[in-house]
């Protein structure tokens, strides 16, 4: 994301006393040149922040540049660690080294520890699928203590894993979505999409180039969406309809 585009959208949240972002979408948060920018200017706004990383990235530079930026306990770091022992990790996650992200990880928390700051909150989550469900106990044991949280989320989304795209329409939803009341999901490119399901950018709703945040959700498009959920009409919403998420 523009640099422009991203103060553009902060200064729109904070002028609607919007709380907390999310610094994350479907990559690596941290592979933005920007990102410490990016991270200082939300905090100068006072809106809290969270991000997703799968902790590569955050070695001693990188962890005093986040930590110099001015975050804070309102701030959460998640660092997705999809498996309880190095193998399972890297063969899910693949370029990732499990030794250097638990390195990062530790050094982060020392760093956060020397300095006294009371943030970011520190997590290790792992999402269940079916090549990590036998590693469970194995990932809590080893980061329960370590970090501030060590979580285990039930399986990701089927809809999710098949990127949206199944052809059986064995699945329909009948439960209404919270999430077109809670949350704006914008892409690099200031579109803004129905749900972060949406990864290929299929189902826009509206741009943050040409419009206010406000507007957006305020609009037409989100709101006869909502309008549909609301009278449970989630089969003429084929994105919706087999979504599990």
């Amino acid at each position: 994301m523009d640099y422009t585009l991203f103060c553009k959208i902060i200064d729109e949240a904070a002028a609607l006393a919007i709380r907390r972002i999310h610094l994350y979408l479907h990559g690596e948060p941290m592979l933005h040149r920007e990102i410490i920018k990016m991270i200082a200017y939300t905090k100068a706004r006072s809106i809290g922040m969270h991000v997703t990383t799968n902790g590569m990235l955050i070695d001693e530079v990188m962890a005093k540049a986040v930590l110099d930026a001015g975050v804070d306990s309102a701030d959460h770091f998640r660092f997705s660690i999809l498996g309880g022992s190095r193998q399972v990790h890297e063969m899910i996650m693949r370029g990732v080294a499990h030794d250097k992200v638990v390195q990062n990880i530790d050094g982060f928390l020392r760093l956060r520890e020397h300095r006294q700051t009371s943030g970011p909150v520190v997590e290790a989550i792992m999402y269940l699928m079916p090549e990590n469900e036998h590693e469970q106990e194995a990932f809590l044991r080893f980061w329960t203590g370590k970090v501030d949280h060590a979580t285990v989320v039930g399986r990701v989304s089927q809809y999710f894993a098949d990127r949206g795209k199944r052809e059986d329409a064995s699945y329909h939803r009948q439960m209404k979505c919270r999430h077109i009341w809670e949350r704006l999901t914008v892409f690099w490119n200031g579109d803004v999409t129905v749900c972060c399901m949406d990864v290929d950018g299929e189902f826009v709703v509206g741009s943050l180039k040409e419009d206010s945040v406000a507007d957006v959700w305020n609009g037409d498009r989100l709101s006869s969406i909502r309008g549909m959920h609301r009278e449970g009409r989630l089969n003429e919403l084929p994105f919706c309809d087999q979504c599990d998420f």
